[in-house]
């Protein structure tokens, strides 16, 4: 029986066998192969990892957890655990990785895959749990009603598709909604400078703040009628897709700067999905 699910941490254990099966058999673990786990919780699926022979490294935050898996795994030397925050602890000590996977908790999974995007460049391949809208808005397309910010982010840092679709009976305690397994792949090489995505990602959250309107009002800011005829202003957010925001983006560049003031690796104020 898996251990009592603490609410705070946005724990939902899974607990059928054949669903734990088929998600080893998708992140399809190799020898010797470099991954990471966020949130083992009790272990289902690092048992599974272990057998194939992989350098499985954890990050659990529960205590009570992490303390049961260090001693369930004392004398396996592929086996490493950190107890602490996957969102807050740096990810540089175990980069770089063949994979990250995990079954993510709903409440912080935009910011965990914001951090892998962060990362990307040091990941070959993300296989990750999330709830199934969080799936289905991270990969529409421009024009959809789902689409906004974490679509353009995805874009602009990955590609991938969801592998399996999960109902909510395989969990313990069992979620209002449905989930989703879903793979990234980092694109090779990213449209804009490192020193610029932070830039940009102020530019996609202040259009898409205010979604209903036009560009030319959301953007008001920096908006002036020298650029009247450099871009369809009167469009909404959700209309543009990645390249349209590249262009806006390199319009604009400028005035963003010094609108933001940020500092070297600050992230602008508000950056959520």
């Amino acid at each position: 029986m898996p251990p009592f699910a603490k609410r705070s941490l946005g724990q939902n254990f899974l607990v059928d066998p054949n669903i734990i099966r088929k998600i080893a058999s998708a992140i399809n673990a190799q020898p010797d192969e470099k991954i990471l786990e966020i949130g083992p919780g009790h272990g289902a699926l690092t048992a599974l990892l272990l057998q194939s022979g992989a350098r499985l490294s954890a990050i659990e935050l529960d205590s009570i957890l992490a303390a049961k898996l260090k001693a369930q795994y004392a004398r396996n030397q592929n086996f490493f655990l950190y107890e602490g925050d996957a969102l807050k602890s740096s990810w540089q000590p175990f980069l770089p990785l063949s994979q990250i996977v995990g079954n993510l908790p709903y409440n912080i999974a935009s910011q965990l895959i914001l951090k892998f995007f962060q990362n990307s460049q040091m990941i070959h391949r993300a296989v990750f749990m999330v709830q199934k809208d969080f799936a289905d808005r991270l990969f529409s397309e421009a024009g959809s009603k789902v689409y906004g910010i974490v679509s353009v982010y995805f874009q602009l840092y990955a590609k991938g598709k969801i592998l399996l679709k999960i109902p909510p009976s395989v969990f313990r305690p069992r979620p209002k909604v449905d989930s989703a397994l879903i793979e990234l792949r980092p694109n090779k090489e990213l449209p804009l400078p490192n020193g610029d995505l932070l830039l940009f990602h102020s530019l996609v959250r202040l259009a898409f703040n205010q979604r209903r309107k036009t560009l030319r009002n959301s953007l008001k800011r920096y908006y002036n009628a020298e650029l009247a005829d450099s871009f369809p202003w009167e469009k909404r957010p959700e209309s543009l897709a990645l390249e349209d925001f590249l262009k806006l983006f390199s319009l604009l560049k400028e005035s963003i700067i010094s609108d933001c003031e940020l500092k070297p690796g600050e992230l602008p104020p508000n950056l959520i999905f």
